[in-house]
């Protein structure tokens, strides 16, 4: 199961990155604002809740993201902030 969640962790960060490339044009840098659950479902990425909540707490685990406290919940869904380790982690994925 660990595996198959940091398996589950490393495509919801990468479907962040390719969602906000979509959206706004622009390469992730640490502290952007991000959605894991919008870029999830608009990239079609289908974990279900259970795998999707495992996969959320493995990045918080593993620093790539962390939750921004100060905006809470955009429209029901948790607004996370990208760490500079997770923008790490994903060009790590990219060599």
């Amino acid at each position: 199961m660990a595996d198959r969640t940091e398996e589950d962790g490393v495509r919801l960060l990468q479907a962040i990155e390719e969602e906000r490339a979509e959206r706004r044009g622009q390469p992730l840098q640490a502290l952007t604002p991000v959605i894991p659950e919008a870029a999830a479902q608009r990239m079609d990425l289908s974990l279900g809740p259970e795998r999707y909540e495992a996969a959320v707490r493995w990045l918080e685990e593993q620093n790539a993201i962390e939750g921004d406290e100060r905006a809470g919940d955009v429209g029901g869904k948790r607004l996370y902030l990208i760490t500079s380790r997770g923008v790490e982690m994903l060009s790590e994925g990219r060599r």
